[in-house]
C-alpha cells in the first residue's frame, strides 16, 4: 500500500537527513558553544562562592578577635568551612556569642561545632580532648580570651 492511498507512510528520501544534518549543523555547533559557556560561568560561580565564603569566615573571626571576650558585644556568627551558617544545623542551636557561652557548651554541641569548624579531626579522650576541642572552637570563631 502507498501513503498516496492512505495506507501508511513512506521513508524519507536518501538525500533528507544530510540535507538536516547540515542544516542544523551551525544550531547544534551554537548550543555546544552555549553549553561550554554555561560549564564556565559555573566553574567562576563555584570559585566566586569558595571565595566568598573564605572571605565572610575571615572577616567574621577578626570581628570576634576585636570583641575579646564578647561579653561586651556579641560575638557575630562565623559559617563552617563549608559555607553553611551554625543556625543551619538543628544540633547547633546554642549561638557562640561569648567566650562563656562557649565553655558552658554541652558535649554534643561541642562535637557538633567541631564538626562544622574542624572537620573530622581526631581529639584525645576526656579531659584533655574537651579543651583542646574548645581551644579549637575558640581559633574557629576568633575568641581570644578563654573562661
Amino acid at each position: 500500500m502507498s501513503a498516496a492511498s492512505g495506507g501508511g507512510t513512506t521513508a524519507a528520501p536518501a538525500w533528507f537527513a544530510p540535507a538536516m544534518d547540515a542544516a542544523l549543523k551551525p544550531i547544534k555547533d551554537l548550543l555546544k558553544d552555549l553549553e561550554d559557556k554555561v560549564d564556565d560561568m559555573k566553574t567562576t560561580l563555584d570559585d566566586m562562592k569558595t571565595v566568598l565564603v573564605a572571605l565572610t569566615i575571615y572577616t567574621a573571626m577578626n570581628h570576634n578577635r576585636n570583641l575579646r571576650d564578647g561579653k561586651v558585644t556579641a560575638f557575630v556568627p562565623v559559617p563552617f568551612s563549608d559555607g553553611t551558617m551554625p543556625a543551619d544545623n538543628d544540633n547547633t542551636n546554642t549561638p557562640l556569642t561569648s567566650a562563656s557561652v562557649i565553655a558552658a557548651l554541652t558535649r554534643n554541641e561541642l562535637l557538633e561545632y567541631c564538626t562544622g569548624y574542624c572537620g573530622n579531626k581526631q581529639y584525645p579522650a576526656g579531659a584533655a580532648g574537651k579543651t583542646q576541642r574548645l581551644a579549637d572552637l575558640r581559633d574557629a570563631i576568633g575568641c581570644t580570651v578563654h573562661e
